[in-house]
Order: C-alpha cells, then structure tokens, then sequence
C-alpha cells in the first residue's frame, strides 16, 4: 500500500519527497506492469 500525502513546499519535504521516490523506483523491476491512474484508489 503506498499513501500519498499533500505537498509541502519544504527543503526537507522535498529531499524526503526525492528519496522516497527512488526508493520506490527500486523497489519494482523492469518486468512490473505499468499502472495507470485508473488502477490508483482515491
């Protein structure tokens, strides 16, 4: 489960922001299928 949280316009906010996203990026292979915005719940 990922939660996204509101934007904050923070240095410190932003790096975190930064590291998550490689996080996640590393956390899927090549070979997961793409998700679009219809998969995503609200």
């Amino acid at each position: 489960m990922v939660t996204v949280l509101p934007l904050s316009n923070s240095q410190t906010d932003r790096d975190s922001q930064t590291i998550v996203r490689q996080s996640l990026s590393r956390a899927y292979g090549d070979d997961e299928p793409d998700y679009s915005e219809a998969d995503v719940r609200r």
